[in-house]
C-alpha cells in the first residue's frame, strides 16, 4: 500500500481509550513505512479544524505532551502527505451530499484507492455503491502496512 485516506475517525480515536491504541499503531505504521496519507483541499481544511478543536478543547496532558505534536509533525510532513485532486463531482448525489465526500474522493484519486475508516455504516454504503474503494478499518490498515514491511 503506497497510498490511503483517512477520515476524521482519527482524530476522534486518539482521545477514546477504546481505540487509542489501533489509531497510534496505525498513524506509526504510516510514518514508519513508506505509504502516505492522500489528501485535497477539504481534507486538509477538515485536519486543519479538528487539530485545532483537539489543541483547545483537549486537556489530557499526556494527549498534548505526546500524541497531539506526533499528529501535528505527521500531517504536516510533506514526504507523508500526498496530495490529490478528484475534480469531478460523485455521480451519485448521495455520496457528492455524504459528509465524509472530501475522503472518499481523496482515496478515489490515490493510487491504492484505500480508504481507512471506522465507520462502519460508510464501509456497508461503499460497497453498495461500487466504486471501486477498498475500505479498510483502522486495524486492517494497520496490518496490511506492517505485512509490507
Amino acid at each position: 500500500m503506497r497510498e490511503l485516506a483517512l477520515n476524521e475517525f482519527i482524530f476522534h480515536h486518539m482521545i477514546d481509550p477504546e481505540h487509542l491504541m489501533d489509531a497510534i499503531k496505525l498513524m506509526s505504521e504510516i510514518e514508519r513505512s513508506c505509504c502516505k496519507i492522500v489528501v485535497n483541499n477539504e481534507v486538509q481544511k477538515k485536519y486543519r479544524k479538528k487539530l485545532k478543536w483537539l489543541s483547545e478543547e483537549i486537556h489530557d496532558r499526556y494527549f498534548h505532551v505526546f500524541i497531539l505534536p506526533f499528529l501535528n509533525q505527521l500531517l504536516h510532513n510533506t514526504e507523508k502527505i500526498a496530495e490529490r485532486s478528484y475534480s469531478s463531482r460523485l455521480d451519485d448525489s448521495e455520496l457528492e451530499n455524504h459528509h465524509d465526500a472530501p475522503f472518499i474522493k481523496a482515496a478515489l484519486a490515490s493510487s491504492d484507492k484505500r480508504l481507512v475508516s471506522g465507520d462502519g455504516s460508510l464501509k456497508d454504503l461503499l460497497k453498495v455503491k461500487r466504486l471501486g474503494l477498498i475500505v479498510l478499518t483502522p486495524k486492517e490498515a494497520c496490518e496490511q502496512l506492517h505485512n509490507q514491511g
